[in-house]
């Protein structure tokens, strides 16, 4: 799929997950709170890459009352969704995270929970992401790694190509030395338990991340994937797993 077909796809999935993204996200949340913790004290022009509904915004600007904080993301609903429930002042932009249009040397510190993986060139990411930061300024972001939803991917049972593609850990460093970036990492899994099938899937195809079939799947695949997620019940719930990283990244 050519990039620019792939950018519109992506937007239109987390187009139909803005309205009940924010009552089914708990899960991405979770994750945010190791990133939020890792931020530096201070930073005056900040970016949360991939923002959906502004999650983070409170958090960012609660820390960082005098900066200028941008809330970007490839779906306009879900920057639709952000304005119309956030109080804190910020601007909203709509756009590519591979092209940025941001000032060159504009910003210290760009932010991102979970939408990185997102990005089919990580390469030409990082170079805009160069672009955009001041001099020794920071990207701090997190991602999920392959290991992720691998009860979800076992009951399905599907083609590799029905899921999102993911980078290994070892895939971002080589990437971040290849172009002089100074990095850190964590890593861990965390893991996430539901009362039933249906609750897991509206938590995943919730927030845009289910299945990337370009055709439905029928009813009977459906029932068939619950059986077999049956199967790995236990007494909390169906567990769901995610082998997820922060990333820290100074530029060069």
């Amino acid at each position: 799929m050519k990039p620019q077909a792939r950018a519109v796809q992506l937007a239109q999935r987390f187009s139909r997950a803005a309205a009940q993204y924010q009552d089914r996200a708990w899960a991405q949340r979770q994750m945010a709170l190791p990133l939020l913790a890792s931020l530096p004290p201070s930073a005056a022009g900040v970016v949360d890459l991939g923002c959906g509904p502004g999650s983070l915004l409170p958090e960012l600007a609660n820390r960082y009352p005098q900066a200028q904080i941008v809330n970007l993301d490839l779906s306009w609903s879900m920057l639709m969704q952000g304005r119309r429930h956030s109080k804190a002042s910020s601007a909203w932009l709509c756009a590519n995270l591979q092209q940025l249009p941001l000032a060159s040397a504009s910003q210290e510190l760009l932010v991102s929970n979970l939408a990185l993986q997102w990005c089919q060139d990580w390469p030409a990411f990082l170079q805009q992401a160069a672009r955009v930061l001041k001099p020794s300024g920071r990207l701090h972001f997190t991602t999920l790694l392959p290991a992720s939803l691998a009860q979800w991917r076992w009951a399905w049972q599907l083609p590799e190509s029905h899921f999102l593609p993911l980078m290994s850990l070892a895939d971002y460093q080589q990437a971040a030395a290849a172009t002089g970036w100074r990095m850190r990492q964590q890593q861990r899994i965390f893991r996430f338990h539901y009362p039933n099938f249906r609750a897991l899937a509206q938590a995943i195809n919730g927030v845009g991340a289910g299945l990337t079939s370009a055709q439905p799947l029928s009813l009977a695949a459906w029932r068939q994937a619950e059986r077999r997620y049956q199967c790995l019940a236990e007494p909390q719930g169906l567990p769901l797993s995610y082998s997820w990283a922060l990333l820290e990244l100074q530029r060069p």
